[in-house]
């Protein structure tokens, strides 16, 4: 399990550290540990429910922090993290890892 006394210390030998979690908290606690680190973090943030595919986009924040969804629709009981924006979300991460690791 994943903490704040643990988190920093749980990528550390790692170059990119990607965020794929649903909860709110755990998703700032990665992003907040990593921010800094020189790592590339890849986030994802609004993937609840379905349609609207086009509104999932990459937001570069720094040279190494890049935030993918469309950051307002929320998972929650009521509008569920469904597979086709999970995944394009999902694609949308691998790509960012694979153009920093290939330009490297």
């Amino acid at each position: 399990m994943i903490t704040q006394e643990n988190v920093s210390g749980v990528f550390s030998d790692c170059d990119v550290v990607v965020e794929a979690f649903d909860r709110v908290m755990y998703k700032t606690m990665i992003v907040e540990s990593y921010f800094s680190s020189g790592k590339l973090v890849v986030s994802a943030s609004g993937l609840g429910g379905w349609g609207n595919s086009d509104d999932i986009t990459v937001s570069q924040i720094n040279k190494n922090v890049y935030l993918i969804g469309d950051f307002v629709t929320e998972v929650n009981e009521k509008i569920p993290p469904i597979s086709p924006r999970v995944n394009i979300a999902a694609a949308k991460q691998a790509d960012v890892i694979l153009s920093y690791v290939l330009d490297r």
